[in-house]
Formats: C-alpha cells, sequence, structure tokens
C-alpha cells in the first residue's frame, strides 16, 4: 500500500485529500477559516511518519494553546490509521508563561517516527531539521525572524537531507511573510482553487464557498451576518 493509497479512507473532503496528497516539497495553502488547515495538515505529517521510519515533523504556531490543538489532532489520525503512540510527552504543569513559550509537545512512535509541537518563537525553531507545518504562518509574531532560522535548516541537504514545508494560513492582509510567499513566489498566480504552479510552490486557494462546494457543512450566509 502506498500513502496514496489511505487518503480516500480518511475522509478528508476533496480539496483536503487533493492538498494532503500533493506530493510536491513545498506547498503553501490560503485557506478560509474553519475549513480543515491543521486537520489537512496533520493527516499527511502522520501518514508519512507512518510509512518512513524514523522521520521527523514540526508543527509551528501561532500560539501554544494552537499548538497542542494541532498535535491533538495528529493524535486523532493515529488512532483513525491505528499507529500506536507510544510516548506522548508535555511539558509539566503550571510553568512560568516564560518558558511555556519556548516548551515542545511530542509524539513518538515505535518505528523511530516523531511529531513535535512548537509555540512560533526563532530561537525555539533554529537548529531543527525536520520536515515542518508552519500553520497561521500570517499571524506569527518575527515571521520573517522565524523565515531566517528555518528555511537553511530545511534547504540544506547536508542536515538529514531535503525537508518538506507545509504553510498554511487564513488571510491577514498584505504586509506580512506569508502574503509575501503568497504573492510573490510565483507571478502567474490563478485564482482557481487548487493551483499546479510549477514553480517552487504547490499553491490551493480555498475560500469558503469553495470549502461549501466540497461539501462542508458550513453556512456562508451565517457566517457573513455574524
Amino acid at each position: 500500500m502506498k500513502p496514496s493509497d489511505l487518503y480516500p479512507r480518511l475522509r478528508l473532503l476533496p480539496y483536503q485529500s487533493a492538498f494532503a496528497a500533493n506530493t510536491s516539497r513545498f506547498k503553501i495553502g490560503l485557506w478560509a477559516r474553519q475549513t480543515g488547515k491543521d486537520h489537512t495538515a496533520a493527516a499527511e505529517a502522520v501518514i508519512d511518519c507512518l510509512f518512513n521510519p524514523g522521520t521527523t515533523w514540526i508543527i509551528l504556531a501561532a500560539s501554544e494553546r494552537q499548538a497542542l490543538e494541532s498535535l491533538a489532532k495528529a493524535k486523532d489520525w493515529a488512532a483513525v490509521l491505528d499507529f500506536q503512540i507510544e510516548e506522548f510527552i508535555e511539558p509539566p504543569a503550571n510553568l512560568p508563561l516564560t518558558t511555556a513559550r519556548s516548551t515542545s509537545t511530542e509524539i513518538r512512535w515505535s518505528n523511530g517516527s516523531r511529531l513535535i509541537a512548537l509555540p512560533a518563537n526563532p530561537q525555539t525553531v533554529r537548529g531543527y531539521s525536520a520536515n515542518l507545518i508552519l500553520t497561521e504562518f500570517a499571524f506569527h509574531e518575527n515571521a520573517d525572524a522565524i523565515w531566517r532560522a528555518i528555511y537553511p535548516s530545511i534547504s540544506n541537504p547536508l542536515r538529514g537531507g531535503l525537508k518538506k514545508l507545509r504553510i498554511i494560513s487564513t488571510p491577514n492582509g498584505l504586509n506580512n511573510k506569508f502574503a509575501d510567499l503568497w504573492l510573490n513566489s510565483d507571478p502567474c498566480l490563478s485564482e482557481s482553487s487548487v493551483v499546479k504552479s510549477p514553480s517552487l510552490y504547490h499553491k490551493s486557494k480555498i475560500t469558503i464557498h469553495d470549502a461549501i462546494a466540497n461539501k462542508l457543512p458550513l453556512n456562508a450566509d451565517e457566517l457573513r451576518a455574524g
């Protein structure tokens, strides 16, 4: 069985399955809120850990809470896939706020694969060499510094081989690193829901209307009214 054979069985929506199963090394997703960004990225990371023993993924989130939520989604996918977790490492309770912001939470599997969740901080991510998910990257503080810290480690083949990068976010204006990557990494950007780009990035744009058309059970009128 190949990883791509699993996606139709995971009950992902079509656009979610397409993004997760795409094998591009660098992917960037501009998705509306509540369309399943972390849900989808976590599925891909867990499947990669399952099929490739010794694989490490890092989830870098805008906050400690979001990092923990993303890891919880990975735990759920591991249960769906019968991929038994050997160890789940959490930071001690009641840590000082400054310490908690630099503390990781981690899933370890018996095949040597790991999934680590970290709050966004240039200092905590520096030095890791792993596949990387930047979630809600448009909302990261010091996003430019984070980018400078992580890009050499994922692009250096001497540090354990070339790594995969997943950048996902809802929009947050134009004055941030996520917007810069989305707009400037490919001058021929299309407005279609999924862009098969010849550039470095595979790009996926999902509006709330795209998601609803793909059977996401949300009501656009209610959201607009709210």
